[in-house]
């Protein structure tokens, strides 16, 4: 800010020289310490659940769910995406753009996630941050009406949400999702667009190259054995670019 009066003058300084000049004339303006404790993700209520997923791997789609909202830029503000992650498929469940950070958005993703459910009959997590929203009565109570473990990161860190974050920049940077939309009703078309482009087109490392859509329904006639190793489940799993579709009870 104060280059062009430095310019005008005709002195030539660099950020650390003129640093080390206003730290010598005791010009540095230093940041009051915050008093008082600190309430982000402090309250013991938001406290109550542990972080399930930080020791555990899936084995089988629909073990893991990892959830996450992300921003959306659109003319003279931001709309909010809740989406909700198979951590074994790296399929997408379930998804909501919309235009507060109640917890509505997170609901309606929740809700599209179980009617998208292929494995109704396996027992799974949910894992997020500790936001207010998935520590909501009506978000915990929803999950727990669907039988579902809940996880919640302890330390606030986006490592220990490290997949959602990664779905997050992967829609952003390979889908456009990080341009300007007009409005909220255009976001919703992108996102939709985005979606179905990374579920059943974008190929994963992790799961053999395969997209998610394809291998979240490899595995709906293998049958669950808890007895098995994961490389022995491995062996009985269909052969790559075969898609079922039904369950063998």
């Amino acid at each position: 800010m104060i280059k062009p009066d430095l310019m005008i003058q005709g002195i030539k300084l660099g950020r650390d020289g003129l640093y080390e000049l206003a730290s010598r004339n005791d010009l540095i303006i230093k940041p009051k310490k915050r008093r008082g404790s600190r309430t982000t993700d402090s309250s013991q209520w938001r406290r109550q659940f542990a972080d399930l997923a930080q020791d555990f791997t899936p084995q089988w789609p629909e073990q893991l769910f990892v959830s996450d909202i992300t921003y959306l830029r659109i003319v003279g503000g931001f709309v909010y995406l809740s989406l909700i992650t198979d951590a074994f498929s790296r399929r997408i469940m379930g998804w909501h753009v919309h235009g507060d950070l109640s917890t509505t958005g997170c609901l309606e993703a929740l809700a599209k996630a179980m009617q998208r459910r292929q494995y109704i009959d396996h027992s799974a997590i949910h894992h997020s941050d500790r936001g207010c929203q998935y520590c909501s009565a009506d978000y915990v109570s929803a999950l727990r009406n669907n039988d579902i473990a809940i996880s919640m990161t302890q330390s606030g860190s986006p490592y220990d949400n490290a997949l959602a974050e990664s779905v997050n920049g992967q829609l952003k940077v390979e889908y456009n999702l990080d341009a300007t939309f007009v409005d909220l009703n255009e976001a919703r078309r992108a996102v939709e667009r985005a979606i179905q482009q990374y579920n059943n087109h974008r190929p994963h490392g992790s799961i053999e190259m395969r997209c998610p859509e394809e291998y979240h329904a490899s595995f709906l006639n293998v049958p669950v054995d808890d007895n098995l190793e994961p490389d022995e489940k491995a062996d009985h799993q269909p052969q790559a670019g075969k898609v079922l579709t039904t369950i063998n009870q």
